[in-house]
């Protein structure tokens, strides 16, 4: 019992001291959560149950959400198909991840009570597994800091041999030989997780990024006050001490994030959570097919996979798939419902199958996460290089040309409709009187500069109160917008 008690309070102090907060905040947040529980009518119909987080417990929420959960992106464990509750991230990037595609069917499928699905025993595995990668990573990053110094054997360190101490568990990375060259490579885990190599080797194997290895911090833990927990996780003698550090630390974890036994929908850390859940399930993979993945058409599918699924994007509970098939638009669904099943039977996770719509692109648009996606031409200049690459027989365009056109993201009619009474209400509003509309104002115009990159793509509908909206309230508006583009277009360069 003592040393269960002594593993409990360290790993209080771990999470305090990791997410910058009190540790007296903690235990209250852990043992006497407070919200503020009220409904919410849905757009569709019915009422949504929202759970607000009050005091020291939204406190504590936040803290862990900024100063420890966005640090997880850093290993690339979150699915980079996700793009709810991933920071930089929008329902434009969910849309986005069909547009060059070119398919010629969009399904769109509804998690049914998403957030319910999961569990707080769940979310426990999960976040025990996310901190075993994250111990593996900085003992790895270590030990092979030793080997690029030559100063210890990798067969032998600190007297152990690598069996008794090291990575039966954790082991993710292999060697492979190509011409002459040694790459480090991932092989599957049993953690599910697509972990991502981030080590860059030289043709020795060496590590180049641990040149001084005091400057690589845990990025979960990099507080200083943790020093004797990554001391721990150095030492051989301590390897099961840190893994029942670790599942405290997950069981503390997903307590404090879940409300009785479930995640709710409120707390800052919920949208982020079910990403890495979908991630740690492995979900969005449930959808491919064990053939080659398509990433554009081609001409000639395997006969044994009528459909091809070419893309997945989940924004929160909304999954998309991009699908090409010869079949007709009710065949299509049919096979997209079979799919959903199996994924029901053998995960957490259950489906709104009332919700499943499939969208024939060549018959109608299709309406993802409030974005319609329409068909744009492609400029003469990529017309011609889409030529020039055939030509030179690039490997990409080998089988089949690419598609003459690609679907872009633009605001549905109805809310365009929406948007142009809010501004022309706002510009009414001479003595900016009604606060409200005018915040509500403001916030419709960041919407439509992030969707759109240049002026002449706003549909006109908008564009004409922009103007009015620019003359009479903000003459530098369109200007802070080029500038914002222009910044945002440096920055991915």
């Amino acid at each position: 019992m003592e040393i269960e008690n002594e593993i409990y309070e360290n790993a209080l102090e771990i999470i305090a001291h990791s997410a910058f907060v009190k540790l007296s905040d903690l235990k209250e947040a852990l043992e006497n959560p407070t919200y503020n529980i009220f409904t919410k009518k849905k757009r569709s119909g019915g009422k949504r149950i929202i759970h607000e987080p009050l005091g020291k417990t939204f406190e504590v929420q936040n803290s862990l959400y900024y100063n420890f959960f966005v640090k997880v992106y850093a290993h690339d464990l979150i699915d980079q198909r996700c793009t709810g509750g991933v920071k930089g991230k929008s329902t434009k990037d969910n849309v986005m991840a069909h547009s060059f595609l070119a398919p010629k069917f969009i399904a769109e499928v509804d998690i049914k009570d998403a957030f319910h699905c999961v569990t707080t025993d769940a979310l426990k595995a999960a976040l025990y597994d996310l901190f075993q990668i994250e111990v593996y990573y900085y003992r790895f990053a270590y030990y092979m800091f030793l080997m690029s110094k030559k100063s210890v054997d990798f067969k032998l360190v600190s007297g152990y041999d690598s069996n008794s101490l090291s990575f039966e568990r954790y082991e993710l990375y292999l060697w492979y030989e190509e011409e002459g060259r040694r790459t480090w490579v991932t092989k599957n885990s049993e953690y599910g997780f697509a972990v991502k190599d981030l080590f860059r080797t030289n043709d020795l194997g060496y590590v180049d990024d641990f040149a001084e290895f005091s400057k690589n911090r845990s990025p979960l833990f990099p507080n200083k006050r943790n020093r004797l927990f990554r001391e721990s996780i150095r030492d051989p003698l301590q390897f099961e001490y840190v893994s029942d550090l670790c599942e405290c630390m997950a069981d503390i974890v997903s307590k404090i994030v879940t409300y009785k036994g479930i995640l709710v929908q409120g707390p800052p850390t919920s949208p982020f959570l079910m990403a890495l859940m979908v991630s740690y399930t492995k979900l969005l993979s449930s959808f491919d097919f064990e053939g080659p993945r398509k990433y554009y058409r081609i001409g000639c599918k395997p006969r044994s996979f009528p459909d091809c699924y070419t893309r997945e994007a989940i924004y929160v509970d909304n999954i998309g798939l991009s699908i090409d098939s010869n079949q007709n638009k009710e065949r299509v669904r049919q096979n997209v419902e079979g799919q959903l099943r199996p994924i029901e039977q053998n995960t957490i996770w259950k489906f709104n199958h009332r919700k499943t719509k499939v969208y024939d692109l060549s018959k109608e648009e299709a309406v993802l996460t409030g974005l319609r996606l329409v068909r744009h031409r492609k400029t003469r200049q990529e017309l011609k290089l889409m030529v020039k690459e055939k030509i030179k027989g690039a490997r990409h365009c080998l089988r089949t040309w690419k598609p003459w056109y690609y679907l872009k993201p633009t605001i549905p009619k109805k809310t365009q409709r929406k948007i142009r009474a809010c501004l022309h209400k706002a510009c009414l509003d001479t003595e900016n009187s009604n606060e409200k509309l005018q915040r509500q104002a403001r916030g419709y115009i960041g919407y439509i500069f992030h969707i759109y990159e240049s002026y002449a793509e706003i549909p006109l509908q908008i564009r004409s109160k922009l103007d009015e909206y620019s003359d009479k309230k903000d003459k530098f508006l369109f200007v802070k917008f080029f500038h914002k583009k222009k910044n945002e277009n440096k920055f991915k360069k």
